[in-house]
């Protein structure tokens, strides 16, 4: 008897120009025992592809979209093309995540499509229960699989143990977010984020007393698995100097090296931020339209492959 399958995934039906990278994307979720919908040619009357989509995304647990260059097929009976007909319904569907992806450096060759794309980009309602992707189509896999395997949750408290907790003994991966008292605030979507994907979330705490709030922060340097810098409000020198911190936290008494780190650059857009270059973290760029799930899925992907390169 087959194995049941792992997850229902639909993966949208794409623009002539995506279909190498959507049969890609099928295969390798295929291949990693998931089932893959449609299941049949999508209608081409716009009623009936409505009821259809209806039932297909009825049955699954994540919505894939590649937005490419070409507007696509318009069913009869509408004025939007099939990729956007199949976005809008499954945006329709409460409770159904979506990952919406645009190929990097791709253009859109028709109107109708680059204000498709630029409603995508900026529509807040779009964001609600999507991520807005433009990364590498391997990235993308990756990410794919991140939303269908999330990491482990700790679903109940136990009684503490004779010694602290590790990393490796809950299964949890911590990550200290690191920001300065201005950007506390500003912060609290990408903490609220994280928690939600199962990770636990060290966030900076701030004391009248500074000798506790020093060491509050450089225990949660020795004991997290990846550092997050936030920077917002925060300057340059704040930016440098908490780099310079993480380099040392070896001296602190880490004994493992961080799975990732990342630098997440928030609103204002500064120069200095447009310039700002390093090799020792991954830059995270907050989008125009304010805080996207999107924007930290290389840093999440990172992780993901660090964990496994240590299991």
């Amino acid at each position: 008897m087959a194995a049941a399958p792992r997850a229902t995934v639909y993966l949208a039906e794409t623009s002539f120009d995506l279909r190498e990278e959507r049969e890609a994307i099928r295969r390798d979720l295929l291949r990693n025992g998931y089932e893959v919908l449609p299941d049949r040619p999508l209608p081409l009357v716009a009623a009936e592809l409505e009821t259809f989509l209806g039932d297909q995304f009825a049955r699954c647990s994540l919505s894939i979209h590649l937005i490419g260059r070409g507007f696509g097929m318009v069913p009869d009976g509408d004025t939007r093309s099939t990729v956007a007909v199949q976005h809008d319904t499954a945006a329709a569907q409460r409770g159904l995540p979506r990952l919406l992806w645009l190929a990097p450096g791709s253009a859109a060759d028709d109107e109708r499509q680059r204000s498709f794309v630029e409603h995508l980009r900026t529509a807040p309602a779009v964001h609600a229960e999507a991520e807005l992707l433009e990364i590498p189509l391997e990235d993308l896999k990756s990410r794919i699989h991140f939303k269908l395997a999330p990491p482990e949750t700790r679903k109940e408290k136990t009684a503490a143990p004779a010694a602290p907790a590790t990393s490796e003994m809950t299964g949890l991966v911590r990550i200290y977010l690191l920001c300065d008292r201005d950007d506390l605030e500003a912060a609290r979507p990408v903490e609220s984020f994280l928690f939600d994907q199962g990770f636990e979330v060290l966030p900076t705490l701030f004391d009248e007393d500074e000798t506790q709030a020093r060491l509050d922060h450089e225990e949660s340097l020795c004991t997290c698995d990846t550092v997050l810098l936030f920077q917002g409000e925060a300057s340059e020198m704040w930016l440098r100097r908490k780099l310079r911190e993480i380099q040392k936290s070896a001296g602190l008494g880490r004994q493992q090296p961080l799975l990732a780190q990342g630098l997440y650059l928030a609103a204002p857009q500064t120069p200095q931020k447009e310039g700002f270059r390093t090799l020792e973290a991954q830059i995270l760029r907050e989008l125009p339209t304010g805080f996207s799930p999107g924007v930290l899925a290389p840093f999440l992907d990172e992780i993901v492959r660090q964990r496994r390169a240590r299991a």
